[in-house]
């Protein structure tokens, strides 16, 4: 399952690092037209969401599967996935997660400038962090804080994660030439970093699945 998962994940860093690469990081024509080099990471981001997209749905078919504990083909049933792909938390974070990535990987392909690549980028970043809404079950203490604490997590990973991932790309193509991106980057880069390392302790801790602090020392989750 986990290959799966990291696969996913990949192809989401990369969507968003791409996207925000073209919008952001690369440099742009006149009232914000993307440059040769924004819409080659444009064009690039819609290949990379496509994938994204169809791993997401492999991975819904195999969690649905095991959660079921049918087989795969019986997982691929449309009975089986009309019926239960909504009903369970998990899968149907993946379900709208496939959608929305093959929103992007249609819609990114058309964007001229800045803007318009930017709105993408916003439906790639929510697509990534759906599985943080699922996370965590309704019926554990402060939820609502955990939720936000894992939401909160996987924006700020897939954009710090990504964009240093393009950035560093763009310097290995570009060579000793390179000196555009990392500074525009790195202008920006302390919000995501300070919302990835220095969140409050409590929300990296098992604080929020507790409802009380006696649970601390007498439950799974303190000890």
């Amino acid at each position: 399952m986990r290959p799966r998962c990291v696969l996913t994940d990949l192809a989401a860093i990369a969507t968003v690092g791409l996207l925000l690469s073209a919008t952001i990081l690369a440099p742009s024509g006149k009232d914000g037209t993307l440059s040769r080099t924004g819409r080659r990471d444009a064009v690039r981001a819609v290949w990379a969401a496509g994938v994204w997209a169809l791993l997401a749905a492999v991975q819904l078919f195999f969690l649905l599967a095991l959660v079921l504990g049918v087989s795969l083909m019986d997982a691929f049933t449309p009975a089986v996935v009309s019926t239960y792909a909504n009903e369970i938390d998990s899968t149907r974070a993946l379900l709208v997660m496939s959608i929305l990535a093959l929103v992007v990987a249609v819609g990114a392909v058309t964007p001229a400038t800045t803007g318009a690549s930017g709105s993408w980028l916003a439906v790639a970043v929510a697509a990534a962090a759906l599985p943080g809404l699922a996370g965590h079950s309704s019926s554990l203490g402060d939820h609502e804080l955990a939720i936000t604490a894992n939401v909160t997590h996987m924006v700020s990973a897939v954009l710090w994660v990504g964009g240093t991932a393009c950035a560093d790309c763009a310097r290995l193509q570009a060579g000793p030439s390179y000196g555009a991106r990392r500074p525009t980057f790195s202008q920006r880069s302390p919000s995501r970093h300070s919302s990835f390392s220095s969140r409050p302790a409590i929300w990296r801790t098992p604080t929020p699945r507790l409802d009380g602090l006696d649970q601390f020392f007498s439950t799974g989750y303190g000890t």
